[in-house]
């Protein structure tokens, strides 16, 4: 690596550290698996992808509220037109018509709507799979707690 490149991969370490203090990175760039040897991912400018570590339930959390107020925002008038935009590249897929862009931006609309339902139910299938997980919970300790008094009560 030129000694140009090393200086502009500090830089940009330098500058997301500074923006990002909670989540530091370090300056060795990351690395990909190949079949015969690991070699560092970089670009011609020298930018490194950051670590992903560190990021708590809370961050999780963060950002999928951020989503969810970003997708309710979307007006009824916009939500309507995703849906009659979905529709008609839904027929064009079924026509056998629908170009390579045509196809993207499908799955972009999808993706949009998505966020959208998203933003309507997605609190409410949150707190429902939180309670079913908590009911597993107890299921699995009842579970055990028979076990353990039949094998207390074997002896």
């Amino acid at each position: 690596m030129s000694s140009s490149t090393a200086q502009q991969q500090t830089d940009t370490s330098a500058l997301w550290n500074d923006r990002h203090p909670q989540r530091r990175r370090t300056d060795t760039p990351a690395t990909l698996p190949t079949d015969d040897v690991d070699r560092p991912f970089t670009t011609t400018t020298g930018f490194s992808l950051p670590k992903l570590e560190g990021y708590s339930s809370v961050d999780v959390e963060t950002a999928r509220l951020a989503g969810r107020m970003s997708a309710a925002s979307v007006s009824p008038k916009e939500h309507a037109d995703l849906l009659r935009e979905r529709q008609h590249l839904l027929d064009k897929m079924f026509d056998g018509s629908l170009t390579r862009s045509q196809r993207a931006r499908l799955e972009y609309v999808r993706w949009s709507l998505d966020r959208i339902e998203d933003s309507k139910h997605g609190l409410h299938l949150d707190m429902l799979d939180n309670a079913v997980q908590a009911y597993e919970r107890l299921s699995d300790d009842l579970t055990s707690l028979k076990a353990e008094f039949q094998r207390h009560t074997r002896r």
